[in-house]
């Protein structure tokens, strides 16, 4: 019996009759969501959404109440199968074939439950978003040699799938603008994280975030276990630059992604054969560039799920 499946929070769509808000221009009216190299039409989300509807006793759906779908419920959807889309585009791109795992996945989780009167589109929906199948086939991914990772880390740090960086937090936005100044000017960046930062652990570590045993941290435990506010900052900028400052609940961050060569052993050691794949496609779905049309919402990568907008 599938516990944990993100479609039992409930999912009542029918895409005929979905009429949700959203005034952005999209170009392509047939297009749910894209990335550059991958879409969802119409056409792809309509027959699941439709099936949604029909099968309440399998999906926990909600009735459609005067013709119009639940918008969240809708978003659910339409994010799972952005999930399903950035999974799907990154296997093929590393040449690994993950159909012979869905299958024995789909053989052993659904057989006697209600999932297997579903449609193959569905069950293969369900498949290949949950962790166990994802993950044994992203762990068949090929780790990448240093110097890709190195390409990887220049281009844009996260892409890489871990953390490795310093920050600064200050009480307000003027003191971290004051702190951004001083380090375009050439200010060491541990060393004002040592005297001027209120992370009490700062002093210790020139406000790195690492592990006990490595200079890095996974992207997922950044994006799962830390602010929002921090999450994102931890997404954006390049090697070696500061930027922010980024609000979050604690104060207000200056936050650098550490040089190269002060952790690139950290990082190769975590990209493991069986590892590397996980990291990698992290780091893959939070910088891919995913556009959602606005009549459902639009994408965060933070929590790899469809927002309303405004």
């Amino acid at each position: 019996m599938i516990r944990h499946s993100p479609f039992r929070v409930g999912i009542a769509v029918a895409a005929t009759a979905v009429a949700l808000s959203g005034c952005a221009t999209f170009t392509d009216t047939d297009v749910v969501a894209e990335t550059a190299d991958a879409t969802i039409t119409n056409d792809d989300f309509e027959p699941l959404a439709n099936e949604y509807f029909a099968n309440p006793e399998v999906f926990g759906t909600a009735p459609i109440e005067d013709g119009r779908a639940n918008a969240e419920q809708s978003r659910i959807l339409l994010g799972v199968m952005v999930r399903q889309m950035l999974i799907n585009q990154f296997l093929d791109e590393n040449d690994v074939d993950a159909t012979e795992i869905r299958q024995t996945y789909k053989d052993t989780a659904f057989t006697g439950t209600p999932v297997a009167n579903v449609s193959d589109d569905m069950q293969n929906l369900i498949a290949d978003i949950e962790e166990q199948p994802r993950n044994e086939a992203l762990s068949l991914t090929e780790p990448p040699p240093a110097e890709q990772l190195r390409t990887l880390y220049a281009d844009v740090p996260a892409s890489t799938g871990v953390t490795c960086v310093r920050h600064i937090l200050l009480d307000t936005e003027a003191e971290a603008d004051d702190v951004l100044v001083e380090l375009a000017d050439g200010a060491d960046f541990a060393t004002l994280a040592v005297e001027r930062s209120t992370d009490p652990t700062a002093a210790d570590n020139g406000g790195a975030i690492a592990n006990v045993d490595n200079e890095c941290v996974p992207l997922q435990t950044v994006l799962q276990g830390f602010d929002p506010g921090f999450a994102a900052g931890a997404l954006a900028g390049t090697e070696g630059v500061a930027s922010g400052p980024y609000e979050s609940s604690f104060g207000w961050h200056v936050i650098m992604h550490r040089p190269w060569d002060e952790v690139s052993d950290s990082i190769v050691q975590l990209h493991q054969p069986g590892e590397s794949g996980i990291y990698l496609f992290d780091g893959f779905a939070a910088t891919t560039d995913v556009a959602v049309n606005p009549r459902f919402g639009t994408w965060d990568p933070l929590t790899a799920t469809v927002l309303p907008i405004g």
